[in-house]
């Protein structure tokens, strides 16, 4: 183990887990919107969780990709989470910003 490897549970608790929960989060709030004649638009604030869940990561990502052990310091550039940190941030936003136009 080099000294940036991270583990699986701490990968699974900080990059799948909250994936998972904003994904779940957003498809229900966008069956919801769709099945109610309501104008809560549920799916448009959902974007807001998605964003946040992409931040998280990304800061998360960030401990994990530069770390130094005794007098060495170790870059990781094959974080696989790297890049769902950046989707989940643009899709986020692009939900909250125009997430209730389907809707209307």
């Amino acid at each position: 183990m080099k000294g940036n490897d991270e583990p699986e549970l701490s990968q699974f608790v900080h990059v799948i887990l909250p994936t998972l929960v904003v994904a779940i989060v957003s498809a229900t709030s966008f069956y919801i919107d769709g099945s109610s004649d309501g104008e809560m638009f549920w799916f448009q604030r959902s974007g807001a969780l998605v964003a946040a869940a992409g931040i998280y990561i990304g800061f998360h990502e960030a401990r994990w990709s530069i770390t130094a052990v005794d007098s060495h310091m170790f870059i990781n550039t094959e974080i696989w989470y790297r890049w769902l940190a950046l989707a989940a941030g643009i899709i986020g936003t692009v939900i909250w910003a125009y997430g209730d136009i389907p809707f209307k």
